[in-house]
């Protein structure tokens, strides 16, 4: 079997990428070996070398995941601050499905959300089958004055245990105070989602979204399989008309277009949560997607500047560049 090409890989994220196959995935040295084309002794080597430099802890260092050069290249192509790569899901990289990537992304979003996190921080947290793998991958790491937002209100869906999960879960995590949002995500007319945006307590919870200081939230497809369609939002039927209509990616419960921009639908007037101009003033804005059916709608999205951060898996960063 073929060994995986990593010369282009920093050597904090080499020893980054061997810690999360020994403690996080359980692999022996010799697989780890194997799969790297790297020798036993070099596997040991590079687990000490990993605890020694503050790499590996308790925990992995997500930032480790940052420093490579395909990172440096997506950081100049979109203009983003970081960008964070969870390594292959499989041997040859060849599975780039969202579900095979979604683990790795997932703890490595996880544990650079854990860092990332600093006293005073107000965080906003938009539910998703993504951001509800990463909230069960959250290490423990209390941070003083530290408080949570789920900022798209709740609903069924069939692809997560419960919309305030993830909010709950991260706030756990991180000893945080946790602000649930008290409406459903979506509402039968215009009108009645207005009535409810009035109401007092859902009013002062949306305002709180403008003292935001970070928000995470994925990219979704747009296909039959997209959470928008599995949650009931749209159907399967308007999601193949929008993309005739040239939808590309959905964020924060918002169909994309092409270019990134939120299109004019009337379910966007029925939705309760954060808006596109409360999301852009966010001042570090963290989208955790990966996937071959996520790759256009992220594509849009970061060319659109709707991110600052990126965690992803290195085959869609490498369909990122490529494109």
């Amino acid at each position: 079997m073929p060994t995986r090409d990593i010369s282009w890989q920093s050597l904090d994220y080499t020893l980054a990428t061997v810690s999360l196959l020994y403690y996080r995935d359980g692999l022996t040295q010799e697989a780890i070996a194997k799969r790297l084309g790297l020798s036993r002794p070099t596997i040991v080597n590079y687990l000490r070398r990993a605890r020694e430099e503050g790499i590996t802890e308790i925990r992995i260092a997500g930032t480790a995941f940052a420093h490579n050069r395909l990172s440096a290249d997506l950081c100049a192509r979109f203009g983003l601050t970081d960008v964070y790569l969870a390594p292959a899901a499989d041997e040859d990289g060849a599975d780039r499905s969202a579900e095979a990537v979604l683990p790795q992304i997932a703890r490595i979003g996880a544990m650079t959300l854990c860092e990332m996190a600093v006293q005073g921080d107000r965080i906003g947290i938009v539910w998703g089958a993504t951001l509800d793998r990463l909230a069960r991958e959250m290490p423990s790491r209390p941070v003083p004055d530290l408080a949570i937002y789920q900022v798209i209100g709740a609903m069924r869906s069939p692809l997560m245990y419960a919309a305030e999960y993830s909010a709950i879960r991260i706030s756990t995590a991180l000893g945080a105070a946790c602000n649930t949002l008290s409406a459903p995500a979506v509402v039968s007319s215009p009108e009645i989602a207005d009535t409810l945006k009035r109401e007092t307590i859902i009013a002062e919870q949306l305002a709180e979204f403008d003292r935001l200081t970070k928000i995470v939230f994925s990219v979704g497809a747009t296909d039959a399989a997209a959470h928008i369609v599995k949650s009931g939002v749209a159907t399967a039927a308007e999601m193949a008309l929008l993309r005739q209509r040239g939808a590309t990616g959905v964020i924060c419960g918002m169909v994309m277009d092409r270019a990134g921009a939120i299109m004019d639908l009337p379910v966007h007037r029925r939705m309760i949560g954060i808006t596109p101009a409360q999301i852009r003033a966010v001042s570090m804005r963290v989208v955790v997607a990966g996937g071959a059916s996520k790759t256009d709608g992220l594509r849009a999205a970061l060319q659109a500047g709707w991110g600052t951060h990126l965690v992803t898996d290195e085959g869609t960063a490498r369909a990122l560049l490529s494109a």
